[in-house]
């Protein structure tokens, strides 16, 4: 049986990925910016769901061991994280 000499691969460099900001943490900021500030706030978040496609929950204590949902909207969003539409509006609904 014969060997069969392969040619060695080349060591090749990681390609580096462009520095984005945090869409989610953008995305989030730009709600609670038009929105204001909830009560009891646990967190906001912001979920890509597909494209320039977002979902985005609120959430807020409801009590010691739950928590609620006060607020959620779909949101069309820019690649800088600039809020284009939203569904349902997004009014001011709390004082910071």
């Amino acid at each position: 049986m014969t060997k069969t000499a392969y040619p060695k691969k080349k060591k090749t460099e990681p390609v580096k990925k462009e520095s984005k900001p945090d869409l989610e943490k953008v995305v989030a900021e730009a709600v609670l910016s038009r929105l204001g500030r909830p009560e009891g706030l646990v967190e906001v978040r912001a979920i890509n769901v597909f494209g320039d496609s977002w979902r985005v929950n609120v959430v807020c204590e409801d009590g010691q061991y739950s928590n609620k949902y006060p607020d959620c909207f779909f949101l069309t969003v820019s690649p800088d994280g600039e809020i284009l539409s939203s569904n349902p509006e997004i009014k001011r609904k709390y004082d910071d």
